[in-house]
């Protein structure tokens, strides 16, 4: 999120807003148990600020400038990954959509060459955005590829969890229905051997 006693005017701007957010991380982990990883980024939303009073291809430039700066300080290990980026949460002008669009794909780029994760701002999860994320062409398709291969990815991983709890589940039930009955059975053998003078009787089969 953008600072307001950083307003943001220049890509430089971003430096010092970044900054305040490394700060705080530093505080935390000096100061506490807790671990806390600083992202930093040029936040989605600041691109119709800047458009409104510079003019979209300068807020485009800006917005730039502040994923090279988000980039430079993941290179100096300060920063974790480049985020949030991505396109405002509500709806926006086409104008404005493309333009988030090329911004994130350019903070993509970034993030593969300095090897690092970026944290995604969107205006939901659902497929429908997922689809239209994953077609966004990205350099050496990296980003695209990133998408529809996590997506699958969680998909299966869920698949194969469900059929693991199911079969866990199924087992269990079994295992019970068995245990049940062999203690009826046991317990019905006891009471005999006590009555008829331990007479042995068979053994019947579980019913399962």
């Amino acid at each position: 999120m953008p600072y307001s006693e950083v307003p943001i005017s220049t890509p430089e701007d971003f430096a010092e807003s970044y900054g305040i957010t490394l700060r705080m991380a530093e505080r935390a982990n000096a100061g506490t148990e807790v671990k806390v990883f600083a992202c930093v980024g040029p936040y989605p939303v600041l691109l119709i600020g800047l458009a409104e009073r510079f003019g979209l291809p300068r807020a485009v430039d800006i917005m730039k400038g502040g994923m090279d700066e988000a980039k430079r300080l993941v290179l100096e290990r300060r920063a974790v990954a480049i985020g949030e980026i991505g396109r405002p949460h509500f709806p926006v002008s086409a104008e404005i959509m493309e333009a988030s669009n090329d911004i994130m794909r350019y903070g993509m780029e970034l993030a593969k060459e300095a090897s690092c994760p970026v944290v995604l701002h969107t205006e939901s999860a659902d497929p429908a955005v997922m689809a239209d994320l994953a077609g966004i062409e990205v350099h050496d398709r990296f980003a695209a590829g990133l998408l529809v291969a996590g997506r699958d990815q969680r998909i299966q991983r869920e698949r194969v969890r469900f059929r693991r709890r199911r079969r866990l589940l199924d087992q269990t039930t079994h295992d019970a229905r068995l245990d049940g009955v062999e203690r009826r059975q046991r317990r019905v053998r006891f009471l005999f051997r006590r009555v008829f003078h331990d007479r042995r009787l068979p053994r019947a089969k579980p019913r399962v």
